[in-house]
């Protein structure tokens, strides 16, 4: 009658013996693994790449031109005027803080 007592080096030669490899189960069973991302063909990357830079740039002229009629006008009160600036601002930094990191990941 065999031991059933398994120290955990026992278990270790018995699970390596007896499992295949990753690269085996894929050529065995013909399993796509799960971080398969397919590659875009290069004429996608450069309209991706165009449509990126146009909603980039277009939100800020936006706020660039926010900006300039705010600091022209002098009907609007200061207080009013500093918030919209501010608001004009932090919308340029946020387009320009995600756009370029969601852009770099995509083209690569």
């Amino acid at each position: 009658m065999r031991s059933r007592n398994h120290t955990p080096e026992n278990l270790a030669t018995l699970s390596q013996d007896n499992s295949d490899s990753r690269e085996e189960e894929i050529e065995v069973y013909t399993v796509k693994p799960f971080s398969y991302m397919p590659t875009d063909p290069e004429r996608n990357k450069k309209k991706y790449l165009l449509l990126c830079l146009l909603i980039f740039h277009l939100p800020l002229l936006k706020n660039c031109a926010k900006i300039y009629v705010l600091s022209t006008a002098r009907v609007l009160k200061t207080c009013t005027k500093i918030f919209y600036c501010l608001l004009a601002m932090n919308e340029s930094f946020l387009s320009f803080n995600c756009q370029n990191f969601s852009l770099l990941r995509n083209i690569s």
